[in-house]
Formats: C-alpha cells, sequence, structure tokens
C-alpha cells in the first residue's frame, strides 16, 4: 500500500492540477504547447526529419555525413528562432489581455 501511495498522489495531482511543462523527453502530451503554431510545428518536422538524415549517413562518407550535420544544425538554429518569435508574439497577447479591464478576471 505504502509503496503505491506516491504514484497514486502523483496521478491525482496532474490529473487535477495538470501539468505546464513536461519534463520527460517520452512524456510529449504533456508539454507546453499553448503557443506552438502552425509555423513551429512545421519547422520541428523539418528538424526531426534532418536528424533521421544525419543519424542515417553516420555510416556512410564523411562529407555527406559533414554536409547532414550542417543541414541538422542549420534547421535547429531555425527552430529556435520560430519558437522564441512565437513565444514573444503569445506572452505579449497575454500581457495585453491581463492588462485590460477583463483580464483582471483572468488573473
Amino acid at each position: 500500500m505504502w509503496n503505491s501511495l506516491p504514484h497514486t498522489i502523483r496521478k491525482a495531482a496532474k490529473e487535477t492540477l495538470g501539468v505546464v511543462a513536461g519534463t520527460s523527453k517520452t512524456d510529449i502530451v504533456q508539454r507546453e504547447s499553448w503557443w506552438l503554431s502552425d509555423e513551429v510545428q512545421n519547422k520541428v518536422k523539418v528538424k526531426q526529419t534532418r536528424l533521421r538524415e544525419l543519424i542515417l549517413m553516420r555510416a556512410g562518407d564523411q562529407a555527406d555525413t559533414n554536409a547532414a550535420e550542417e543541414r541538422y544544425k542549420e534547421a535547429k538554429r531555425e527552430v529556435k528562432k520560430v519558437i522564441a518569435k512565437a513565444k514573444e508574439k503569445a506572452y505579449e497577447d497575454l500581457y495585453k489581455r491581463l492588462d485590460s479591464k477583463g483580464g483582471q478576471n483572468d488573473i
């Protein structure tokens, strides 16, 4: 009974309170996603594709591996930029809404 109690409490807390950001790579469903847009999702898919290409190229020619690694790094930089812009826009909208008279009730 005592061994299963912490798991039960955590599960009930997650169901009741929710989770803002997932901490595990396998826990994708509970990640913070309120600021995600189609553009961000598309860039992330491109980055994942580039990573798969890089992994497949590791066993091949060194020049192909270097080219695949550069494509992956560029995709990774693009994703970081797009995510930063999307978060900034989402936070600006949130702050504008909270500063309004109706937003005081949201706090």
